[in-house]
């Protein structure tokens, strides 16, 4: 998706919803800003999560770190016990 905004009256840049979707930005999401000369770029970081008892169980919140597998986490748990 491309679009052409421009700076507000507070030299804001205004992004729609339509590009935040598509990039795929959560609400309250942290974002890394990259700024170049001639251009910025804003990638999504991912959430932070936390452990929680839901049901009398710990669970895990937020998305897992890139590269881990909850099955193999699971399963190695499993053989630890």
């Amino acid at each position: 998706m491309s679009v052409t905004i421009a700076l507000d009256n507070f030299n804001r840049l205004p992004v729609s919803r339509a590009l935040r979707a598509t990039a795929g930005f959560k609400q309250k999401q942290p974002l890394r800003v990259i700024a170049m000369p001639g251009k910025i770029i804003i990638e999504a970081m991912p959430s932070s999560g936390r452990l929680v008892k839901r049901k009398g169980r710990v669970v895990w919140t937020g998305e897992l770190p890139h590269g881990v597998n909850s099955a193999n986490a699971v399963n190695a748990l499993r053989d630890e016990i």
